[in-house]
């Protein structure tokens, strides 16, 4: 059997596993990034990475407590319906239309 290759390997793992992104931004903001990263002793990458993780979480907890509080509204309807919804709500499609014709 032939030796290990072991820079091989590593070029390969990352051609098969890992994607490179291209950020555009100004040198200043790079700067002020890179600042930042070296307060936190990280590097700018790892940096990055971690901010959009953040970021990502944050998003699906609001999500999630968006689907939350629909769901909730809709076993409010469901334990309380309003006699008049479907009136009301076509009452309302009504007005609306009526207001597009309107010219100021």
């Amino acid at each position: 059997m032939g030796e290990f290759n072991h820079d091989g390997y590593l070029k390969d793992y990352k051609k098969r596993v890992l994607s490179r992104l291209t950020i555009d931004m100004k040198k200043t903001k790079r700067d002020e990034i890179q600042a930042h990263a070296d307060q936190c002793g990280e590097t700018l990458t790892g940096y990055i990475k971690k901010a959009v993780e953040m970021r990502m979480e944050r998003e699906d907890k609001l999500a999630e407590k968006k689907r939350k509080e629909k769901e909730r509204e809709e076993q409010e309807k469901q334990r309380f319906p309003n006699p008049f919804g479907e009136a009301m709500e076509m009452y309302a499609r009504q007005d609306r239309n009526r207001k597009k014709h309107i010219r100021w």
